[in-house]
């Protein structure tokens, strides 16, 4: 990986959550799964919850069978056990399919029983505007940006059939084409009539993955003008000294400074789509999705997807190039402190449980020693 040259951070930060605050910390849990400290919410309680709703085993989580981790996700995981493409009968794919997605809307429903109860924010209406409504093809898309956005976008706009329209991977985020929730001509009222016309989905990704999918794009990439304020914003935060030395055109924040100033209070980036949770999002435990798709599946799922809402007959999804983040994953988060990471886990802790992704999943050898020695610590403060 080029390395960049952001000097060192020298300016310390007040790092919270990016979320509601929680009565319990991932470390927090993690030492009272080791019996340092008594907490009153258990982690395999929630786990044993869990499973048993689902139908899944408590078992989905053998990699961290001994408690190492603060918490560990109960789901089918990101990716299917099975590859469907082998499946040479159509119904036995749409049956399997059919059991993926009742397995993530249950994992949502569960979730939402014990944690949450969201509504929409029809007072803040700007927060909706991911969801994009088209009522002569009658489908709701929660457009959540770094998932998969562009070719879904480009394939749901072929629906209309229209040789004027000029589609490009720019073209199809303009808000000319589309009309969103956030719409003065929508309300609560005008919702409710297509809740049960439309065809409702969204697609997710693994938190981790997705931050570093949108640092590579808008800091690195060929959208890094996008990012010349948050450059600005957070050079100024963490080296002051190197303000008057921010150019636009290079990216001179690396990827533990853009992470820590997301973290940070009071940042106007977290309010950015691009790396702003998908629970504030597309408030899925206020909305009721028909389809919920995988960005790690993205190609099976989007063909299932198409095929579940009539549209399979009409416009056919493109095979999308596989991600780049996935091979530098590791390279760019071993340089992030592992006290980051676990705030990180934190503030996205909601996105984790929800869609039934495994934290810490593969940052797992970062973070093992510095929680061994986390508790280590506590143990001898205690005795």
């Amino acid at each position: 990986m080029k390395t960049t040259t952001a000097a060192p951070v020298t300016k310390s930060m007040n790092v919270r959550n990016a979320v509601p605050p929680r009565s319990h910390t991932f470390l927090e849990i993690h030492l009272s799964m080791t019996g340092i400290m008594t907490q009153e919410l258990s982690a395999n309680r929630y786990k044993a919850f869990i499973a048993k709703n689902n139908k899944l085993s408590a078992t989905s989580c053998a990699d961290d069978d001994k408690n190492t981790f603060p918490f560990c996700s109960v789901s089918e995981g990101t990716g299917m056990q099975t590859n469907v493409s082998t499946m040479t009968d159509r119904s036995e794919q749409d049956r399997y399919m059919a059991g993926i997605q009742e397995r993530r809307k249950q994992q949502l429903k569960n979730y939402c029983l014990v944690h949450n109860d969201q509504k929409l924010p029809w007072e803040v209406k700007r927060q909706l505007e991911q969801f994009l409504i088209d009522d002569d093809n009658k489908f709701i898309y929660c457009a959540v940006p770094k998932v998969g956005s562009t070719p879904m976008r480009m394939t749901m706009l072929r629906l209309r059939n229209d040789s004027n329209l000029k589609l490009t991977e720019s073209s199809v985020h303009s808000p000319t084409f589309w009309r969103r929730l956030s719409d003065d001509e929508f309300n609560a009222r005008e919702l409710s009539k297509r809740l049960s016309t439309h065809f409702k989905f969204l697609l997710v990704r693994d938190p981790f993955h997705r931050l570093l999918s949108g640092y590579k794009d808008k800091f690195f990439g060929k959208n890094r003008r996008y990012s010349n304020r948050f450059r600005q914003m957070i050079v100024k935060a963490l080296r002051p000294q190197d303000e008057e030395k921010v150019a636009t055109d290079t990216n001179n924040v690396t990827f533990t400074e853009f992470l820590t100033y997301l973290l940070s209070d009071g940042n106007p980036m977290i309010r950015d789509g691009h790396w702003k949770q998908v629970e504030n999002l597309c408030f899925p435990c206020a909305f009721d999705f028909d389809f919920i798709g995988h960005f790690e599946t993205l190609q099976e799922d989007a063909d299932y997807l198409l095929s579940k809402a009539g549209f399979n007959d009409r416009v056919e999804f493109p095979v999308v190039r596989t991600s780049q983040v996935s091979r530098d994953f590791l390279m760019y988060y071993s340089e992030v402190p592992p006290e980051i990471i676990l705030k990180l886990g934190e503030a996205f802790r909601s996105d984790f449980e929800i869609f039934g992704y495994a934290f810490p999943g593969p940052l797992k050898s970062i973070i093992k020693d510095y929680l061994s020695d986390r508790a280590g610590d506590r143990a001898q403060l205690i005795d």
